[in-house]
């Protein structure tokens, strides 16, 4: 009875693992906020940074012009937070961001603004690591944040659905064969013991 229901568990987790890899997750790393061009370009704070993540059905279209943040990206879901603030997502905020998307489906020049109650985080880059811009301000102004060229250049990664492996077809196949065997060993030694007379 045990090794059925073993057998039962990995055919649903199998399911369930193929259900979960069609998401694909694009995670921002923001640098710490201390402007490359000095004070007068930000209100620095070193231990201050934005990080978060977005998530879509597909990887981003590739967009023409790598230097246009054109492609509108409408996730999923989101979660992005900043340093003495609380967290931003699809349930208490609105996410506005276009993007430049290369080949690979990686985003490079992008702009993107997250609002609401907790405050705002925002973020933009076309192409000059000196213009790049972090900003963040909490509610009624304070923490009041922003940098200018604190550039990072692994600032996106991607986790595309499509490079994670579902499970193969016939690994299915052998975990339902593997129930119904171990189904009918179950009941025919059940038979068994109701046609054995009694002593």
């Amino acid at each position: 009875m045990k090794l059925y229901f073993l057998a039962l568990a990995a055919v649903a987790l199998s399911v369930s693992t193929a259900r979960a890899d069609s998401i694909t997750s694009y995670t921002y790393t923001g640098a710490p906020m201390v402007s490359a061009l000095g004070a007068l370009n930000g209100n620095n704070c070193a231990a201050c940074s934005i990080q978060g993540f977005f998530t879509v059905a597909n990887l981003l279209s590739p967009t023409s012009n790598l230097l246009a943040a054109t492609e509108m990206v409408t996730p999923i879901s989101y979660a992005f937070t900043a340093t003495g603030l609380g967290v931003f997502t699809q349930d208490n905020s609105t996410f506005n961001m276009f993007a430049a998307v290369q080949q690979s489906g990686g985003i490079y020049a992008f702009y993107f603004t997250i609002s609401g109650p907790l405050g705002q985080i925002s973020s933009n880059f076309y192409g000059s690591a000196f213009e790049f811009t972090d900003y963040y301000s909490g509610p009624g102004g304070s923490p009041n944040v922003y940098a200018q060229g604190n550039y990072n250049t692994n600032i996106w990664t991607v986790t595309d659905a499509a490079s994670i492996p579902e499970p193969a077809p016939w690994n299915l196949l052998l975990a339902f064969l593997a129930v119904i065997a171990i189904t009918r060993k179950i009941l025919g030694a059940s038979q068994l013991r109701a046609s054995r007379p009694k002593t």
